[in-house]
């Protein structure tokens, strides 16, 4: 699906993914599995956005909770450090999008399934 990204784009097209609110785990999975083919995995680990956002924050951001809950479980995995005190260059963190904006988009969702979406994220973080 992705197919050989340069060793700059394989950060940005995952942390893209985060932020769409439909993305299902085996895509992530699928981007994940090519980075470990390239040894590129820090570059998913590390990866930000324009606005300092982690895939994590991006995920919880845009009330990704499927995304969300797979990023956790991946960087548990890994051992890899996830700080849910982290914050982008707006000093929100993920948890603080959660609660006070939300997710992007909830003018085009009914507001229950946004309110669902946002208190599942919260879960997962807290």
């Amino acid at each position: 699906m992705f197919g050989n990204k340069g060793k700059s784009n394989i950060g940005v097209e995952f942390i893209g993914l985060c932020y769409e609110n439909n993305v299902k785990k085996e895509s992530l999975e699928e981007i994940f599995q090519e980075a470990v083919e390239l040894g590129q995995t820090d570059l998913i680990f590390n990866a930000v956005d324009s606005e300092m956002n982690k895939p994590y924050q991006k995920a919880a951001k845009h009330g990704n909770a499927e995304a969300l809950e797979w990023i956790v479980n991946k960087w548990n995995e890994h051992k890899i450090d996830l700080d849910i005190h982290d914050v982008d260059d707006h000093y929100y963190t993920a948890l603080m999008h959660c609660c006070v904006k939300g997710y992007c988009g909830v003018e085009t969702r009914d507001s229950e399934d946004a309110n669902r979406d946002r208190l599942a994220c919260v879960k997962i973080l807290i």
